[in-house]
């Protein structure tokens, strides 16, 4: 089976899909999480030979060049360090790269049909999450450390499924359908019921900013406002904003989503977080384990809340800086398809995800997969989009 039959089958993407991106329901059964981490392990290696087959056409993108070095640069930073873990360095890497080389492959040899497979799987994830959160508003279970969960998982570190569902429903009826589809209007619901039902503040706040940015989207004159390299520049103010001068404006922002001036306990993560990355400024600590983590910011919590503040105190300064170089080259690959449905779409939803990875923790994977999409937009956009909205009729 040719490259291009592989990528063109539906069902073989959901399975790498399955297997990337697994519901958190299947690691309740230890037959199911062993087949499924089995699957993991198959799924990146396929992947990541569908990917190199075609090496040369993706390292014409800078985008790919840039996250090899950061990839690289926290292996050297893990390397150097007592503190580190090989183990959970594949595992963070593997989050990085296999969603991004799933997608230049699918970019390059099945745009239409890849693209499918994706929404698909995203859509049927959070629907179903959705679904046996309404008939279990209590949980459907319980996780080894008791936080109550549903099909996808835990509330607040699955919600980001949500928001590239959402994102996904905008390309499929911008891009394919050219007009709102039934899946895609339970898509976009089913966030707002999960949110605001759980009462996710996060959440919460990503899904006024989206239901914002959509209906920029949908208004021709503001439609110019979604560009790529507003992505830095909210990733830039939110960490400044929430982080660094948060004592300005955070009383007012925790009040209206109803939680306590320290975020739940966030600020005061950040702040041992931050000393413990002026300790080790250049290389940090390297990719470390969770037991780790805690140990050096002082905490019992797994993880810091904050995408920037973990890229710090896994890599310094140094990976900090090649970060910031990923999305301004980002923006600057996807510039061609700027005018496209498909880059308006997925530049939402990057805005929206870099939001979120200011103050939650886990799947980051998320948002490479989407990063991964704008700078092979021109790529999608040649096969699937209008230079024009779509209408909004049923």
């Amino acid at each position: 089976m040719t490259i291009k039959k592989v990528l063109n089958t539906k069902w073989v993407i959901m399975l790498f899909l399955l297997g990337l991106f697994t519901p958190n329901y299947f690691d309740q059964n230890v037959t199911a999480k062993a087949i499924l981490n089995g699957l993991k392990l198959i799924a990146s290696i396929a992947v990541a030979l569908l990917y190199f087959i075609n090496i040369k056409a993706h390292l014409k993108k800078q985008y790919n060049i840039v996250l090899i070095i950061l990839c690289v640069e926290l292996l050297i930073s893990t390397l150097f360090s007592d503190d580190a873990s090989m183990y959970t360095y594949a595992t963070q890497v593997i989050d990085m790269l296999i969603p991004s080389f799933l997608v230049g492959a699918i970019a390059i040899h099945s745009p239409v049909n890849g693209f499918k497979a994706i929404y698909y799987y995203f859509s049927a994830c959070v629907v179903v999450n959705t679904i046996t959160y309404i008939l279990f508003p209590g949980a459907l279970y319980a996780d080894i450390g008791g936080w109550r969960c549903w099909f996808l998982g835990a509330d607040n570190s699955n919600y980001s499924y949500y928001v590239v569902a959402s994102t996904l429903a905008m390309l499929y009826c911008s891009c394919i359908k050219k007009k709102i589809t039934l899946l895609s209007i339970m898509v976009w619901i089913s966030g707002f019921i999960f949110a605001f039902g759980r009462a996710i503040g996060s959440g919460m706040i990503c899904q006024v900013i989206w239901a914002i940015l959509f209906l920029l989207y949908y208004q021709r004159w503001t439609r110019k406002l979604l560009k790529a390299r507003y992505i830095f520049y909210v990733t830039v103010i939110c960490f400044l904003g929430i982080v660094v001068f948060r004592n300005l404006i955070i009383g007012s922002v925790a009040a209206a989503v109803g939680k306590d001036i320290t975020l739940t306990g966030r600020t005061l993560l950040w702040d041992n977080v931050i000393k413990a990355v002026m300790r080790r400024p250049v290389l940090g600590y390297g990719v470390c384990d969770e037991n780790t983590f805690k140990r050096i910011c002082s905490t019992h919590l797994g993880g810091p809340h904050n995408y920037i503040l973990f890229i710090m105190l896994w890599g310094g300064f140094i990976a900090l800086t090649i970060f910031a170089l990923l999305l301004i080259k980002s923006a600057k690959a996807s510039s061609t398809a700027k005018k496209t449905d498909f880059y308006k779409c997925v530049v939402i939803g990057l805005i929206v995800l870099s939001v979120r990875l200011m103050v939650e923790t886990g799947n980051y994977n998320h948002f490479y997969i989407l990063l991964a999409m704008l700078n092979y937009s021109p790529e999608f956009s040649g096969h699937l989009c209008l230079t024009e909205a779509p209408t909004a009729r049923a």
